[in-house]
């Protein structure tokens, strides 16, 4: 708030609290936060304090009729402190006020329902058994639904909390208008000429009540990082858990896959020991290499070494040459080491029960009567 014969503006997001100071009046106008609450609650407060005539003038815009009439009662039978330069900025602070613990006694329930949502959700997958497609889509259905919720009660609990913080400036800033009251030595009217605002009772009455609001502001800002921060987690925990099971499914494809290619290599195995030897018995049974007379009583040519001789080089050498192909190939057991697949399946499993212990002791007991026989 500006000093003596200054004239200024804050904007906090959505607040628009200012204050003028002339020779003879304070003016305070107030607005309600409008981007994080409801509309229908927002108010308008207009205060003009006069310094030298008992005169408060205010006007309040949307404040609810069974408030007022409370609040009339209360200026009637506290006269004294009806006419403090700060009393009716606060009626605008404490409406202020409920309806930001109003907000917060709504959303922060909410919000830590869909947390252990989260968490219920993981271990109902982790146990869950086999469903049909219609019980598997309608779950489907239903968990898109509650992670478009999720989303917008995040997106609310962030606006409450920038709100509240905004809210905190507020009160200091209203905390700054005692420096104010002692700077321009204000007196009061219904005490003696020597009774100063800043020191009156009110006056303390008020700082106190600031204090109070600002350490219960405070309190539910650090609840709502918490809820955030904690939504935050629970969907990071979701998101790293369906992570592993499609790294696991991808696992299971991978291992499938080698399967089977280790299927068709068996296959290439005999191609590749027995064609070569079926090329050459097919191309040395052609007529160009009958040799031997038709009359001849022979039936194995004396080239028959040469068939084998060349059927062993060439099958040898294909041997060979695929061996020198394929040697530097990593191998798929050793990938899957390197990366941690024992550990990803281990992550997608309930954890080893501990045996009782009274079934340990008759386990003991039982060891013990067999060693004696």
């Amino acid at each position: 708030m500006p000093s003596q014969g200054a004239h200024g503006e804050q904007s906090l997001h959505g607040y628009i609290i200012y204050s003028f100071t002339a020779d003879i009046f304070q003016v305070y106008n107030c607005r309600s936060d409008t981007d994080t609450l409801k509309f229908n609650e927002d108010i308008l407060l207009s205060t003009t304090y006069f310094e030298r005539k008992p005169w408060v003038f205010s006007a309040i815009y949307g404040y609810p009729s069974e408030q007022a009439e409370v609040l009339v009662r209360r200026l009637i039978k506290f006269t004294e402190t009806a006419f403090h330069p700060l009393m009716m900025p606060m009626v605008f602070v404490e409406h202020e006020r409920s309806r930001f613990m109003e907000a917060m006694e709504l959303k922060s329930p909410k919000l830590e329902e869909r947390i252990m949502d989260l968490e219920n959700r993981l271990q109902a997958d982790k146990q869950k058994k086999s469903q049909n497609r219609k019980e598997l889509r309608k779950e489907n259905q239903e968990m898109t639904q509650k992670d478009c919720d999720s989303a917008k009660l995040w997106d609310d609990v962030s606006r409450l909390r920038n709100g509240m913080e905004s809210f905190r400036k507020v009160l200091a800033s209203l905390e700054e208008q005692f420096v104010t009251f002692k700077n321009l030595n204000l007196q009061s009217h219904l005490q003696g000429p020597d009774e100063k605002v800043a020191d009156s009772i009110s006056s303390e009455h008020i700082r106190c009540r600031l204090k109070e609001m600002d350490v219960e502001v405070d309190g539910n800002i650090r609840k709502c990082e918490g809820l955030l921060a904690g939504m935050a987690l629970a969907i990071q925990v979701e998101w790293n858990y369906h992570t592993r099971r499609d790294a696991k499914a991808n696992i299971f494809i991978a291992r499938a896959s080698h399967q089977d290619s280790t299927q068709m290599k068996m296959i290439s195995w005999v191609g590749m020991i027995f064609l070569p030897g079926t090329f050459f018995a097919t191309f040395f049974s052609m007529s160009f290499f009958q040799w031997i007379p038709d009359d001849s009583p022979r039936l194995i040519s004396p080239w028959v070494c040469m068939y084998f001789g060349l059927t062993v080089i060439i099958t040898g050498a294909i041997v060979w040459f695929w061996w020198r192909k394929t040697k530097d190939q990593p191998d798929l057991g050793e990938f899957l080491e390197y990366i941690g697949v024992e550990d990803i399946e281990m992550g997608l499993k309930e954890p080893p029960r501990r045996k009782r212990s009274h079934d340990s002791d008759e386990s003991r007991d039982t060891e013990a009567i067999e060693k004696d026989d």
